[in-house]
């Protein structure tokens, strides 16, 4: 069986739009620098997840699943604006899931 990916096309929309919220003139400076700062450390987490493979796995498939969950909800422009703060939440939480996702990949190539 071949080794697992993790959804990394998700994850690139996921920065994209992180950084695009840092440059939003709606949200206040300190919440455009927490999607900032979000946006860099997902995008740490890319660079990594790029090349990294894993046994398929309910922990990958859970990643993915909030992968998808979060790029949707980061699409709801309305609703990134009302609730900063819980979707700022919402990436912290993604950023760590995503970590230590990393520490079980069996290859990295």
């Amino acid at each position: 069986m071949a080794a697992a990916k993790c959804d990394v096309v998700r994850l690139a929309q996921i920065v994209d739009r992180c950084f695009d919220y840092a440059m939003d003139a709606r949200l206040s400076q300190s919440r455009r620098t927490k999607f900032l700062v979000a946006g860099k450390r997902l995008r740490g987490s890319l660079l990594n997840l790029i090349a990294a493979r894993f046994n398929e796995t309910a922990s990958l498939a859970a990643a993915n699943a909030r992968l998808d969950a979060v790029n949707t909800r980061l699409a709801r422009q309305k609703e990134v604006i009302e609730q900063a703060a819980t979707v700022l939440k919402d990436l912290g939480t993604l950023t760590g899931a995503l970590d230590r996702l990393l520490a079980t990949a069996i290859l990295f190539v």
